[in-house]
């Protein structure tokens, strides 16, 4: 089982005996498996700038920046947004601190709980001598219905011991905890997320905040604001108070901050002026008001993901229409590979094979994160980019029902794969126009097939091909040149494929003692946590172009079934391609060209779960691989 990581952010400004009390509140807990960012704001505190320095340097796990100028919360938060490894996401002030388990209980849970999408410890408040003044509201927003646990947050007012839970940094939670505002409303981000999914109040675990926990920053107003669906658009943010006595001590205070939020929900424009008048006025039959708009605008509105949903229908078929009118004017022949990055490397190579077949040039449609594989290509004319697989099944849907053939179609997808997007799938009806007419290859036997190029040339109704990937990429990264380094890439896309985390800190220290080697691991996520000057951990966003530098300057690649095992492949490189059962594929040979020639020198099968293998059943075939490099 591979252990979940988790992100700690820490944004500081001169209060280094505070941020020493939290830093050793993270060092005692009993989950280890954690990074954490800090970012000083421009301090100007020599020893704090030290105390930073040598954290760093003897603990990995800390990752430090140091501002030049002071930037404010929400700008750093938007820095350190970029480097965030983890499976989930603790952003915390440097003033509070939590107890030993806190971590352990709340990453357990929520790896029990799937429905749910962050959790957080029992939360207790004090002043700033450091004297209890209360403790928060300490609720769990568990309903079903996403508008209701939404409605059950808007009524928890005052403490913010939500804002520094635990929640999942995911493709459905990271655009809300990576958005960034005029001023530190954490509370924004906590009612978008409970639409997504529950939160859970831990009583065995606990968050000490080290102030009131309500910032008494908050002394801007505003004349005009536009909210787009709970988003805001523009960066002023509308303030009913002006001070944190609002908060604590009356009923009107706790009213104006529930305006404040419903207003943000509510998902329309208008204009709103603050002034003393309607301060003395009181604000209360203004509440009725709002909240009436808010359940009219859900009721005719829907939830967000209606929302998207719409916006989804009209782009799609936007960019339908607008790559109709490119394939038009092009003529070209058209491949369409949309994702991912190892089923576009290893469909390159039919690119040439139509090319030389017809004697021109084809096209290829693709998602725009992956295009770069195929710019250079000498056997392809023009590459399109669309948003979603679904805008070229909506277009072949067209095309089909008019008989259109300007152009041929070579449709590289198996059966089945959905556009998530969409909700759209492929099917062989919708192929009269395309080259493919039948085929009994789906999602549930494809493997059985033989390689990935093979499979893809079948469903576009050539015969079974298997030309070997081509890479036409220009290297970005030269500092790799003449570098003697092994390449570790530990994480598929698809968790079955992955091999577990003792596994891979076994073989670092195995070729930290028996190499002089460096070690290099990429991917999307950290899963040695190793500390020596020959290790570098390089995980983290990269674009291709890098990748590619990597894989192709290294004396070994070490790797499971991925994008970055196909680029290996498509450079021939000296490799240890990891395999285990995958779904009910047992034998499944993936690659054409060099590993498909060389199966037995590159590919290490394992008869189980990958994640079951023991570093032992690789040992053998890695030390024949060492002595060529050595």
């Amino acid at each position: 089982m591979i252990v979940p990581m988790l992100t700690v952010l820490i944004t500081s400004y001169q209060r280094l005996p505070l941020l020493k009390r939290l830093v050793v509140s993270i060092k005692k807990q009993t989950f280890v498996h954690y990074e954490v960012i800090i970012i000083d704001d421009n301090s100007g505190i020599p020893e704090l700038s030290e105390y930073l320095y040598n954290l760093e340097k003897e603990d990995r796990r800390f990752k430090v920046f140091i501002n030049k100028i002071n930037k404010g919360y929400n700008a750093n938060i938007a820095h350190a947004i970029k480097y965030v490894k983890g499976n989930y996401l603790l952003k915390i002030s440097d003033d509070d601190y939590i107890t030993d388990t806190y971590f352990e209980h709340s990453i357990r849970f929520l790896e029990e709980n799937l429905d749910y999408v962050g959790a957080y410890g029992t939360t207790y408040v004090l002043d700033e001598k450091g004297r209890p003044v209360g403790n928060d509201a300490n609720i769990s927003l568990e309903k079903d219905s996403g508008l209701q646990r939404h409605l059950d947050y808007l009524k928890t007012v005052v403490y913010n011991g939500m804002y520094s839970g635990i929640y999942r940094f995911n493709e459905n939670t990271k655009d809300i905890l990576s958005a960034t505002f005029r001023l530190s409303d954490d509370w924004i981000r906590i009612s978008k997320i409970v639409y997504i999914g529950k939160i859970k109040n831990l009583k065995s675990a606990a968050l000490v905040l080290a102030s009131n926990g309500v910032s008494s920053n908050y002394n801007s107003l505003f004349n005009y604001y536009k909210v787009d669906l709970g988003y805001v658009e523009t960066p002023q943010i509308p303030v009913f108070f002006e001070h944190v006595k609002d908060f604590q001590n009356t009923n009107q205070g706790v009213t104006k901050l529930l305006l404040q939020k419903l207003v943000l929900c509510v998902g329309f424009e208008f204009r709103f002026s603050i002034s003393k008048q309607l301060k003395k006025k009181g604000i209360y039959k203004y509440w009725f008001l709002f909240l009436l708009i808010s359940f009219i605008l859900n009721f005719h509105l829907g939830s967000r993901q209606k929302i998207h949903k719409i916006s989804t229908f009209i782009r799609s078929r936007v960019a339908a229409i607008r790559l109709c009118l490119q394939l038009i004017r092009s003529k070209n022949d058209v491949i369409i590979q949309f994702e991912h990055l190892g089923d576009v490397v290893a469909s390159t190579g039919i690119a040439r094979y139509i090319s030389t077949l017809n004697n021109k040039k084809v096209n290829w449609i693709v998602s725009e994160k992956y295009s770069v594989v195929l710019k250079e290509n000498p056997f392809i004319d023009k590459v399109f980019t669309i948003p979603y697989l679904g805008t070229w099944l909506i277009l072949q849907r067209w095309i089909t029902v008019i008989r259109f053939k300007k152009f041929k179609s070579y449709n590289l997808h198996v059966q089945g794969k959905t556009c998530n997007s969409t909700g759209l799938s492929v099917k062989s009806g919708n192929f009269r126009n395309s080259s493919i007419t039948t085929s009994d290859i789906n999602l549930s036997n494809y493997l059985n097939y033989g390689s990935l190029v093979s499979i893809f040339s079948r469903n576009a109704g050539l015969k079974a091909i298997g030309p070997a990937p081509e890479l036409f990429l220009k290297l970005s990264n030269t500092n790799l040149v003449g570098r003697k380094y092994v390449l570790i890439h530990t994480t598929s896309n698809e968790e079955e494929r992955n091999w577990n985390l003792k596994g891979w800190n076994e073989l670092v220290n195995y070729l930290l003692e028996n190499t002089s080697c460096e070690i290099i691991e990429v991917g999307l996520s950290k899963q040695v946590f190793i500390t020596s000057h020959r290790f570098h951990d390089c995980t983290g966003y990269k674009d291709i172009q890098e990748i590619c530098s990597y894989v192709y300057n290294s004396k070994l690649f070490v790797g499971v079934e991925s994008g970055f095992a196909h680029i290996a492949n498509a450079y021939s490189k000296n490799s240890m391609i990891l395999l285990g059962k995958y779904k009910d594929f047992t034998n499944y040979r993936p690659y054409s060209g060099y590993f498909e020639e060389n199966e037995k020198d590159h590919l290490l099968r394992y008869n189980g779960q990958l994640n079951k293998m023991p570093f032992e059943h690789i040992e053998f075939s890695l030390n024949k691989k060492l002595e060529d490099i050595t």
